[in-house]
């Protein structure tokens, strides 16, 4: 008993509250926070592809593009993936789509649309549409596949591929 009233005596809480210990706190509960924050948001971006077309080894896809975390995110580039090779699509808005309303010989409307200018910037919980266009695809890519695997890279992390369904039209 005497031995634990002579340690609780010489027990002085300035001996622990020195710079080192106070700075050496603080680091941990920075660097738990910051896993903490990793973890909980990372990036979950989902893709859908709503229209597919194939034709003279060309690809035109309607996609809609979610960002369902928190923090925005930039996709960069999406690349098709078949038989291990990456196909990236095409950066450069081109025309993909052109309506035109005719009324005899008379020009009524014209209107074009455009391939998905990349990046494509989603903040949080947002989502947009857009055109992919892939030139240049090998021969042997299905003219009616069921799934498609590409390979989406952004501004946050690795690239992550997603196998998507193609609907049937």
């Amino acid at each position: 008993m005497n031995n634990v009233i002579r340690m609780l005596n010489s027990f002085q809480i300035s001996d622990y509250f020195t710079k080192d210990n106070i700075t050496f706190i603080l680091a941990t509960i920075g660097s738990l926070g910051t896993i903490y924050s990793m973890i909980t948001q990372r990036k979950k971006i989902s893709l859908s592809i709503q229209d597919f077309r194939y034709k003279n080894k060309t690809l035109l896809m309607y996609v809609a593009f979610a960002n369902r975390s928190r923090l925005p995110i930039s996709i960069l580039d999406i690349s098709i993936v078949y038989d291990k090779i990456c196909y990236p699509c095409v950066y450069i808005p081109v025309t993909v789509v052109e309506h035109t309303r005719h009324s005899g010989k008379e020009l009524l409307s014209h209107r074009e649309e455009l391939s998905i200018q990349f990046p494509i910037s989603l903040s949080s919980l947002a989502g947009t549409s857009g055109y992919l266009f892939f030139d240049k695809l090998p021969d042997s890519f299905p003219d009616a596949p069921t799934t498609l695997t590409l390979e989406v890279s952004t501004n946050r992390g690795r690239a992550k591929k997603m196998k998507l369904s193609v609907p049937n039209l």
